[in-house]
């Protein structure tokens, strides 16, 4: 994986993902790229289905980082949805730790995009937590299927009603999320044509492929499940009816 900051700082405009983020007509700042504490010794942890933007944050982080550091070697970044296993993850992992080392680097950050794709990863970052390499480091995660999040019902609710004076404007919005939905390609694609063109429809298309394969589960029943689930919506939904309607039982 290319770390172009390590070069110099300016080179972070040849990063492919920091590059189209410039070349994009809406560029959203994630709120996230802001709040992110980032003092040793830290874990954090970015939740969320792909192309939501969680790469495009972190290169945004790595681009404040930049201007802070003293050596651009001290931000790591690693895609690792290639990678098979925890072992592969580990030896990645080691062979950056080796290189700071000798190079005189004290804390480092380190950026694990997508860690959730090697089987058993938590394996290599708990083993090189539990051997203290990571003390003095701040290390960040994305994942999506794999990982799940805790709702807190009563913070919803109290959101809920703090909305209430601006429902005209929410339904508003709401009625453009129907058209486009909410991800950042589709949003692109709207504001350069009008509309969400094929191409980026097939780009998530893709991803949600992608992911049932690594579940392990069948693309086809998949798609006779949503078909079920959509001919139902306007009516009460159950698994029963839903499997009644897949094997053609009434």
């Amino acid at each position: 994986m290319h770390q172009y900051w390590w070069k110099g700082r300016e080179y972070l405009n040849e990063d492919r993902d920091y590059a189209l983020w410039l070349e994009n007509p809406i560029r959203w700042l994630p709120p996230v790229v802001e709040r992110m504490e980032l003092t040793p010794y830290s874990l954090h942890i970015l939740l969320g289905p792909r192309q939501t933007g969680k790469t495009t944050a972190i290169k945004l982080i790595i681009r404040n980082l930049l201007e802070k550091v003293k050596d651009t070697r001290a931000v790591f970044y690693f895609r690792c949805d290639l990678l098979r296993d925890y072992k592969e993850l580990l030896e990645v992992l080691e062979a950056y730790l080796d290189y700071r080392e000798e190079a005189g680097i004290k804390t480092s950050y380190l950026f694990l995009d997508e860690i959730t794709a090697p089987d058993e990863w938590f394996r290599a970052v708990k083993e090189l937590i539990d051997s203290g390499r990571l003390k003095n480091d701040v290390v960040v995660l994305t994942g999506s299927t794999s990982m799940k999040i805790k709702k807190d019902n009563g913070a919803v609710s109290g959101a809920c009603l703090d909305a209430l004076p601006h429902m005209k404007e929410l339904n508003r919005m709401f009625e453009l999320y129907l058209k486009i939905g909410g991800f950042p390609l589709a949003l692109i694609s709207w504001k350069r044509n009008g509309r969400v063109d094929e191409a980026t429809k097939e780009a998530y298309l893709s991803w949600i492929k992608n992911d049932l394969h690594k579940a392990g589960k069948d693309e086809n029943i998949a798609r006779e499940i949503v078909k079920a689930v959509l001919t139902k919506i306007p009516s009460r939904l159950s698994w029963e009816g839903t499997f009644h309607s897949l094997v053609g039982v009434k």
